[in-house]
Order: C-alpha cells, then structure tokens, then sequence
C-alpha cells in the first residue's frame, strides 16, 4: 500500500506508513473499496473495517458463575416494591422491626 503523503511503498493491512507514520487508507475485505484509515465501516458496503478482536468480551465469558448469581438476586431484590413489610424465609409476611423516624 503506497502512503498518500511520502508515497512509500508498505506491506498489505499496515495501519501507519514505515516512513513517516501517517495513518494509511483501510481497504474493505468485501467489496476492496479504499476507506480513510480512521473509518470503522466501509463507505461504500458499510462492512466492518475492524476486526472482531476490538470488540469486548461479553461478561459471561470472564464472570464467575457464583459471583453471576449474586448479582441477578441482587438485581431482582432492588426491583422488589420498597414497603415496610417484608417476605420472611417460610413466605409469610412480617413487619419491620427498625422503629420509624
């Protein structure tokens, strides 16, 4: 790929020219249009120009499962009605013994 500004010659899918460190142009794998280097999509297919790896991994990949787990009955506890009865173990409803303020 030749460098739009030294016109130096560098190796297929460099980023940044070897001679003057200017970004180079991405050319799309589907359709081989030539993107300016600070595009993540294809201007002429809207293809990605990145490759998956800039993706993040989702955080069931690296989550522990017993960690998982706390947090959703965390979640389903804070989206509970906030009242001054309570649900005990057995199910039954009780009363909240803190005094009121």
């Amino acid at each position: 790929m030749r460098c739009p500004r030294c016109q130096h010659d560098n190796p297929p899918r460099t980023k940044f020219c070897g001679e003057c460190a200017s970004p180079l142009a991405s050319v799309c794998t589907v359709c081989g249009a030539a993107n300016p280097a600070e595009n993540k999509f294809c201007g002429q297919c809207a293809a990605p120009l990145r490759a998956a790896a800039d993706n993040f991994p989702s955080p069931q990949s690296y989550t522990p499962k017993h960690l998982a787990e706390k947090i959703l009955i965390s979640k389903a506890a804070l989206g509970a009605p906030l009242t001054s009865a309570h649900s005990s173990p057995s199910g039954r409803r009780t009363r909240c013994s803190s005094p009121r303020r």
